[in-house]
């Protein structure tokens, strides 16, 4: 049994005008149990999705999308999540405006900053998860990991849920339930300031010296058997020739292996900022020639 999000768009009277709006939809399948297991999942689901409600309804920042209630669609039996409708992908609008590479960056870690101060943890950063709105600022969106650290037993994932590029590897070698921390949103941060930076395209993705179908190394080289020595694979930076050398031991500090040792968000968003005085707008992209198609070598 797991829930499954529909997704909607609408639009509805928000603050005295008229604003387009995202519905996501929860519905349960494959509940092969008994009539009761069912009632009592879409009891406990409701519960979590209420909580999430209650938590986005806290959130008052302009790098968080506006959240704006709960309803109910016909035909579904939990409730459905509406927030505003944000037009542009991270990825894709970067494209049109590589020169505000380095302050996206920074308005995203702002953002988890403040959801960081709140006690609340993301729990899936990528770039899939950052948007941009009409006006040009980066808002963060999808909080259906996210958990005030004060609420035990509220959200968690499965270990089979998570994408590799882009999540913390203790994560990846925990078996069964996965609760997020303020670690691995960190690292999770530095994996999408790295394709954020690089330029949209498959050889800025995480990780681009394995191929994008071949995942299943990567989870074997972060994760690795318990008992065995495991590999500290990371994305190797001289591949990536759009990141400006500055930024460099930011993200190395941000993806370390060692949870404790990586800087909280205060930290990196003071470095950006001072990364930003110091660079400029940044040129456009070039194209690396990077092809992780041929060129598979896990680090020596």
């Amino acid at each position: 049994m797991r829930p499954l999000c529909d997704v909607y768009a609408g639009t509805l009277m928000y603050r005295g005008r008229e604003e387009k709006v995202i519905v996501k939809a929860l519905r349960i399948i494959n509940c092969t149990g008994l009539p009761q297991d069912k009632v009592g999942l879409v009891a406990s689901t409701t519960r979590k999705v209420v909580r999430e409600g209650f938590i986005s309804s806290l959130l008052n920042h302009a790098n968080i999308c506006p959240f704006i209630g709960l309803t109910r669609v016909n035909n579904f039996e939990l409730p459905a999540i509406v927030s505003l409708f944000v037009p542009n992908q991270c990825l894709e609008y970067m494209k049109a405006h590589p020169e505000r590479r380095l302050s996206a960056n920074r308005e995203v870690a702002a953002g988890l900053k403040y959801l960081h101060d709140a006690m609340i943890i993301h729990g899936d950063v990528k770039p899939d998860n950052i948007m941009i709105n009409a006006q040009g600022r980066v808002q963060i969106i999808d909080f259906g990991l996210s958990k005030l650290e004060s609420m035990t037993g509220f959200t968690t994932q499965q270990q089979g849920q998570r994408n590799p590029r882009y999540c913390a590897p203790e994560l990846l070698r925990i078996e069964g339930p996965i609760k997020p921390t303020f670690e691995a949103d960190v690292f999770s941060l530095s994996m999408t300031m790295l394709q954020i930076l690089d330029g949209e395209g498959i050889d800025s993705m995480p990780y681009n010296h394995i191929k994008p179908n071949h995942d299943f190394k990567l989870w074997s080289l972060l994760a690795g058997p318990k008992n065995e020595q495991r590999l500290i694979e990371r994305p190797r930076l001289d591949r990536y020739i759009n990141v400006p050398s500055a930024c460099h031991g930011l993200l190395q500090r941000c993806w370390e292996e060692l949870p404790a040792d990586r800087p909280p968000m205060t930290v990196i968003v003071n470095e950006f900022r001072e990364l930003e005085e110091s660079l400029g707008e940044l040129p456009p992209p070039l194209m690396s020639g990077v092809n992780p198609e041929l060129d598979f070598r896990p680090n020596p």
